[in-house]
């Protein structure tokens, strides 16, 4: 830590506390066109996040301001940025707060390829896999962007804490052309991680190719009005969203969410039971960490149980407002899987949503919808193809059941069901 900024907060009289998030991270950018690479730009970054707290009212109050600063910075020039983000701080009126206190700190390391390889080494790598199945002329990536990152990150507080934490990250943003019968549509997509794995990426560009290929065979979506349907992927993670949501105790304090402890929140009686659990060590995701941006030292924690609310979550600040133990703001969740197959969902009349312009879910509603690129219509063990029209429903709504299937996928900093499948939702045509 910068001895000259410890020394300013130390002697400073008006602080009740603060807390400084030290990143350093190295990267390395890759953008190609094709399979050509364009441009390779490598950076380091030094970023630190000064948050100072200030009380009012014999501590009936406390405000808090963040600012950010920078390795070129003078002793003098640090004085007046503290300065000016305690008057900031003066501004804010919140309920009283305490902030972290220090706990034995056992690192863990989460074992990733990216540890042992180089930058050089490990984007040829994603290169390899993402252009191993890019063989045909009429569906092709056409450009992509490859961001690798290192970072580490130790967090100081006025209470003692020092921790850190080195993790990786990788993002990929690619656009696929696919082409037929001089028809062309494009396709933009995304995804992170913070472990390489060859046969996830593959799997996942062959999928991408197929969506794409499939939307140039596609024709409108007729008018459903209610339909079962199934979800899949990303949507699925979104969905389960709301749930995160409302046992979240930011949502309680702020009366958005009516969870509580022993509160059964699966309405329909023919949906299976929902048990989630979060868990701040997912080997493979951004979002894993040991510690939380306040200081809080996180551990596995399950939320819903059965359908059943397990335990209330949330960070250092709103735990406090609504009495319950704080967990730490937890970025990951897994979701356990259910008893149903992928064959045994597509049976009967049910259309399947392979991708969504964008899927949204209301989390304080519970409203959920989207604008349909591409969906199969499965019906009398035939397919047809759609594009356009929209769904919309209710978490909810009690006729609008949920079934969870026993595949699994990871995305990101989520683990659980690939699918599921609802009841009884509308969908409207063009």
């Amino acid at each position: 830590m910068n001895k000259y900024l410890k020394n300013i907060l130390e002697a400073n009289k008006e602080l009740s506390g603060w807390k400084l998030k030290d990143i350093q991270t190295q990267s390395t950018e890759v953008f190609l066109v094709r399979k050509n690479i364009n441009m390779i730009r490598n950076k380091k970054v030094h970023d630190m996040e000064l948050t100072v707290y200030t009380e009012s009212e014999n501590g009936k109050y406390i405000g808090s301001a963040s600012i950010f600063l920078y390795d070129t910075m003078t002793e003098p020039e640090l004085k007046d940025a503290v300065n000016n983000a305690i008057e900031s701080s003066k501004l804010v009126k919140n309920e009283y707060y305490s902030i972290a206190q220090p706990q034995e700190f056992i690192p863990v390391k989460l074992d990733a390829y990216f540890d042992h390889k180089s930058s050089e080494q490990a984007v040829k790598d994603i290169m390899d896999a993402l252009y191993s199945k890019d063989t045909k002329q009429d569906v092709y990536i056409n450009s992509c962007e490859i961001f690798l990152e290192k970072t580490q990150k130790i967090l100081f507080n006025s209470n003692g804490i020092e921790y850190k934490d080195d993790f990786n990250k990788c993002y990929i943003e690619y656009v696929i052309t696919a082409r037929s019968n001089g028809d062309e549509i494009e396709l933009i997509d995304k995804v992170e991680f913070s472990d390489f794995n060859k046969t996830f990426i593959e799997n996942l560009i062959e999928d991408k190719f197929e969506i794409a290929m499939m939307r140039l065979k596609s024709v409108n979506t007729p008018n459903l009005v209610s339909c079962d349907i199934i979800l899949r992927d990303n949507a699925v993670k979104d969905f389960f969203g709301y749930y995160i949501y409302k046992a979240n105790a930011m949502a309680i304090y702020e009366k958005t969410s009516d969870f509580v402890v022993g509160k059964n929140v699966v309405k329909n009686s023919l949906s299976d039971k929902l048990s989630i659990t979060l868990d701040p060590y997912m080997a493979g995701s951004t979002f894993s960490s040991q510690f939380d941006d306040d200081g809080v030292l996180l551990k596995k924690t399950q939320i819903l149980k059965d359908g059943v609310v397990e335990k209330i979550w949330g960070n250092l600040r709103f735990s406090q407002y609504v009495n319950t133990q704080c967990t730490g703001n937890i970025g990951n969740f897994c979701v356990t899987p259910g008893k149903s197959s992928y064959k045994e969902m597509v049976r009967g009349k049910i259309l399947e949503i392979h991708a969504f312009s964008d899927f949204q879910l209301d989390e304080v509603t519970g409203d959920f919808g989207g604008e349909i690129r591409l969906a199969y219509l499965h019906e009398d063990g035939g397919m047809k193809v759609f594009t356009g029209g929209s769904i919309s429903g209710n978490i909810n709504f009690e006729e609008c059941s949920v079934i969870l299937s026993e595949e699994t996928v990871q995305i990101n900093n989520y683990f659980g069901p690939k699918y599921i499948k609802l009841t009884n939702v509308s969908v409207t045509g063009e």
